[in-house]
């Protein structure tokens, strides 16, 4: 996927106006799948395999998703 020129620049600006950096890569199609997807897969099994009562993770589950 090819960004032209005007799209770059406001990628650049909106990542300067919330003030975070920007990460531009040219890699495979399956970057995002396998960098972002596959964190929060790991992350779940953590959780899964963590003392912490299952009542308590959907409890606090609810209160991200509505908030």
């Amino acid at each position: 996927m090819k960004v032209c020129e005007n799209q770059f620049y406001c990628i650049v600006d909106h990542a300067i106006a919330i003030e975070k950096g920007s990460i531009i890569v040219n890699v495979g199609r399956h970057f995002f799948t396998s960098r972002v997807c596959g964190k929060f897969i790991n992350g779940g099994g953590l959780i899964c395999t963590s003392d912490v009562p299952p009542k308590v993770l959907a409890n606090v589950a609810k209160k991200l998703i509505y908030h």
